[in-house]
């Protein structure tokens, strides 16, 4: 038997990962069967349990390349360099533009399949990191932390999705473009202040008298 090349072999894990995704979005976790995959990839049962254990196994990879193309789109938005309300722009219309069968599929538990906490979680984190560089470049106020903004910015992406639909708000231009402009005036540096950083749920003082 000719050898394998490690290329090869990836390819092939993709092609079933691709597989996995369709049958997820058509079937749900529940009824989609490792023949099901299988089927949909072109491939024998047995060439599937050659890169995969179980179904499970294939849903926590799915999990991770989703994870792995969010963290390559926050570093090249990090990278561009663009100006703070541009860049909450960009983190809003990658959010909300993401289909929604891989929403669902990412908030699945590989093993119930109930919701699962850790996807917020993990773009939390993902989020979070992108505005700590901003921090570090001077482009964000210091006394907020990046996670609470990048909990601001997930929370106003699902409170509009849940309102409105993902498929509406993907184009809603105008609605992005405020809500933009109100978190980089919010977020924005307080030229000529000194801040202090205080403990979070803390408020400044108000003005004496």
């Amino acid at each position: 038997m000719p050898r394998v090349s490690p290329e090869y072999r990836q390819l092939q894990r993709e092609a079933i990962l691709d597989a996995v995704e369709s049958c997820l979005a058509r079937r749900g976790i529940a009824e989609t069967r490792i023949d099901d995959i299988a089927a949909e990839a072109a491939f024998s049962v047995g060439a599937v349990y050659r890169y995969f254990a179980s179904k499970d196994a294939m849903i926590a990879a799915l999990g991770e390349r989703h994870r792995e193309r969010d963290r390559a789109a926050m570093a090249e938005q990090q990278s561009a360099g663009l100006p703070l309300r541009e860049r909450i722009l960009e983190s809003l219309r990658y959010f909300l533009a993401r289909p929604a069968d891989r929403v669902a599929i990412d908030a699945l538990h590989p093993v119930d399949g109930t919701r699962d906490r850790r996807t917020h979680d993990q773009w939390v984190s993902l989020v979070a990191e992108s505005y700590r560089a901003a921090q570090e470049e001077g482009l964000v106020r210091d006394d907020v932390p990046p996670e609470h903004i990048a909990r601001h910015i997930l929370l106003a992406c699902e409170g509009m999705a849940a309102l409105s639909g993902v498929e509406e708000l993907a184009s809603a231009g105008d609605l992005l473009e405020s809500l933009a402009t109100v978190l980089a005036d919010g977020l924005a540096p307080r030229t000529g202040v000194s801040r202090e950083r205080r403990p979070a749920g803390t408020r400044e003082p108000g003005p004496s008298g």
